[in-house]
Order: structure tokens, then C-alpha cells, then sequence
């Protein structure tokens, strides 16, 4: 098994001419269609259809396998139950659920509000956590969680999906073309609803951006 992650920084890896880059998605493509022992797996935040005819082209029979959030009742026991060890007082299921609702399974987030909320129970001393201490562990998120966000605003965001988070995150109801809305949905930011598929993302918006 052979893995890139993060495609879309590949070809920072190769400045100036395209030659070495050409040369070396050459030999990617040539290692998918005649090693039969040895699979390439290429993983990102964007489809190669988004990077241009370069991209498609060289990965023109590859299968493409969307991997999502977790589900609800995947990420309820990942914060109520992490290991078999945990114990299972500590994040009741109403405080898991609050997590849900503010990052819906969202992998790094859902670890990370688990992590504060496990620090936390640890510097106060506490053997269950309760709902009152949402708002303090959700400040820490968003200070923990600044790069993640900043990278998800800022990033390779067009200017158009920035308009459209800015305007969910203040409680609007946008109508986004097609293809800002095609891109937004791509990385899991809108629901099925149209709305903000990570509410405490719209949370970082309104305070760090707006």
C-alpha cells in the first residue's frame, strides 16, 4: 500500500517547471494500471475534478470513496466510551449529545471537545461532567481549534462559499449557485437542510471573522 495524503499540497512539492511533476504522476499511473500488488491510495478534501485536467487525467481509473463524519451513534460513544477502561459517568450521554449538535461528528472536533472535557473533569477534579461547563470547554475548542478553522475559512475557500458561511453563521438563509453549493457540500459544511452542517464552525465565524 502506497499512500498520499493531502494531494492537493503535491504539487508545491514540485516549483517552477511542470516536468518532474508530469514525470512523477506518470510513474502514480503507471503503478495503478500495471502493479497488481501494489495499491495507491490518494486521499484529500477536494475531488481531482476541482485541480484540473492534470489530475483527472492520470487518475482517470481510480474509484473515488467519499468518507464522511461519523455517525450519531458512532460519535456518542466515542465521547461516552473511548475505551472499554472509561469511566462510563464521566460524559453522560446528554453531554455527548450537546457535543453532537455543535460539531456533528465532525472527527477532529468530536476528539478534541472529548479531550478538553476529560482535561477538565481532571483540573476540577470532577467525576461527571455536566452541561453547566459546555460554554467553557466550547472556548476552548474554539482557541485549540483555530488553525483547523482558520484553514477551513481561509484555505482554498472561493470567495463565494466565504459569503455563504459568513451569511449561515449570522443565521441567514442563503441561496448559493450551484456550484459554490456543489463545493460547500463536497466538504461536509452544509446539510442536507442547507444549513451550517457544523454549527460551532458558524460559532468561530461570527466571533473571529464577522
Amino acid at each position: 500500500m502506497f499512500c498520499i495524503d493531502e494531494f492537493e499540497r503535491l504539487e508545491a512539492l514540485f516549483p517552477g517547471e511542470q516536468r518532474e511533476l508530469l514525470q512523477f504522476m506518470g510513474l502514480l499511473r503507471a503503478t495503478i494500471q500495471h502493479k497488481r500488488r501494489v495499491r495507491l491510495l490518494v486521499s484529500g478534501a477536494a475531488p481531482f475534478e476541482e485541480w484540473g485536467s492534470m489530475w483527472s487525467d492520470h487518475f482517470i481509473n481510480v474509484r473515488h470513496i467519499p468518507i464522511g463524519h461519523l455517525d450519531h451513534k458512532s460519535a456518542l460513544e466515542l465521547l461516552t466510551r473511548p475505551i472499554p477502561e472509561f469511566p462510563p459517568e464521566a460524559l453522560p450521554g446528554a453531554v455527548a449529545q450537546a457535543v453532537w449538535e455543535q460539531c456533528r461528528g465532525q472527527p477532529f472536533l468530536t476528539q478534541l471537545y472529548g479531550s478538553l472535557w476529560v482535561s477538565r473533569l481532571n483540573e476540577t477534579e470532577q467525576r461527571t461532567a455536566g452541561l453547566e461547563a459546555l460554554e467553557a470547554v466550547e472556548a476552548r475548542v474554539l482557541q485549540q481549534g483555530r488553525n483547523y478553522f482558520n484553514d477551513l475559512y481561509h484555505g482554498k475557500t472561493p470567495p463565494a462559499a466565504r459569503a455563504v458561511l459568513d451569511a449561515l453563521a449570522e443565521g441567514q438563509t442563503p441561496e448559493p449557485d450551484t456550484q459554490t453549493r456543489r463545493w460547500l457540500e463536497r466538504r461536509l459544511l452544509l446539510n442536507e437542510a442547507g444549513g451550517l452542517n457544523i454549527p460551532v464552525f458558524g460559532r468561530w465565524i461570527r466571533e473571529e471573522v464577522l
